[in-house]
């Protein structure tokens, strides 16, 4: 617990990176907002988070559960990835972010990096052939 303690004062969880926090998250959107926010991260609603937005996009993440998919999905197809309320639960006690244990909807995010490969390797055809 000490060694947890002085993590956290000399680096903050969340600190630079911004979080979108989905409705119907366990515990409710109000705590985790809290959370996000004790930790020095900053909470975006998803009508700050756009395609100009890059700065954003960098440091940004999603808080989500399986039954908010339908909200997620237009953001994971921009590469934007979405995990459990526990990322920020369970780090929070250990002072580290686990993202590859507590994403969710893996098989979209790379699907949909995938087809984001695809698209830039027809557009580099295309300028090839025109070249």
């Amino acid at each position: 617990m000490a060694v947890s303690v002085a993590r956290a004062s000399q680096h903050p969880l969340l600190e630079g990176r911004s979080v979108f926090i989905t409705p119907n998250i366990k515990p409710p959107k109000e705590m985790m907002s809290s959370l996000v926010k004790a930790v020095h991260g900053q909470v975006v609603e998803k009508s700050q988070i756009s395609a100009s937005a890059a700065n954003i996009q960098d440091n940004l993440f999603i808080l989500s559960c399986e039954e908010d998919r339908a909200i997620c999905v237009p953001l994971l197809d921009k590469g934007i990835a979405a995990y459990t309320s526990e990322l920020i639960l369970n780090g929070i006690i250990i002072q580290k972010l686990e993202f590859e244990r507590h994403q969710l909807f893996k098989n979209h995010a790379s699907r949909s990096q995938t087809r984001t490969r695809l698209r830039k390797d027809v557009c580099l055809q295309r300028e090839l052939v025109k070249l």
